[in-house]
């Protein structure tokens, strides 16, 4: 599915100024999530950055 150009969900797992709960050395200056049902070629679910001047809404 081609996602460029649309309007997507994404469920943001990390939001801005969090860290990584593994490895708190990893910052998130952005909301980093995923597009759930769009897989990445690696087989993973399609991750979304998200930056801070766009309107949105974070679905946890």
């Amino acid at each position: 599915m081609d996602v460029i150009g649309k309007i997507v969900k994404v469920t943001v797992d990390r939001p801005m100024g969090s860290y990584h709960p593994n490895h708190r050395d990893i910052y998130y200056p952005v909301n980093y999530g995923y597009i759930k049902g769009i897989m990445s070629p690696d087989g993973e679910v399609q991750v979304a950055f998200q930056e801070q001047y766009f309107s949105y809404e974070i679905i946890t």
